[in-house]
């Protein structure tokens, strides 16, 4: 069961008026916060422009399926689900490739044909897993 519903998630000016807000707010608080704060701005507005799957809705947020957490799952425009999981750490490419792997055989385990694939994604990094969750091709 989706722990939210399903719902436009596409960046808007709300959001965008929201960030620049609590930037305001920060820059009167202590510096650590205010870099804190502006570091999670920044990895929030990276993944809106970079990696936002284009028509898609959000599904569900932080579901679990065979002992793998699903941070996003998107709802694409035909359907299928679309998995992310978001790293803000730095991770070495091999760890990239099997957190991929793992999502992905949960994913279809818990989706089957409308389990889309998986992008494991770097934000600090700029670095990006993606395994097909169709016919598992991985780039």
């Amino acid at each position: 069961m989706a722990l939210c519903s399903v719902r436009s998630a596409q960046p808007s000016l709300d959001l965008i008026t929201e960030i620049a807000s609590t930037r305001r707010t920060a820059r009167r608080s202590s510096s650590g916060h205010q870099a804190a704060l502006g570091a999670v701005t920044t990895l929030v507005a990276s993944y809106f422009a970079d990696h936002f799957p284009a028509g898609a809705q959000l599904h569900s947020l932080e579901e679990t399926h065979a002992e793998v957490r699903f941070g996003l799952l998107w709802r694409l425009p035909d359907g299928d689900l679309l998995a992310d999981d978001l790293q803000t750490g730095r991770m070495h490419a091999n760890t990239f490739a099997s957190r991929a792997e793992a999502h992905a055989a949960a994913g279809r385990l818990a989706f089957g044909d409308r389990f889309a694939g998986v992008r494991v994604v770097g934000l600090r990094t700029a670095t990006t897993f993606s395994i097909d969750g169709r016919d598992g091709s991985a780039s």
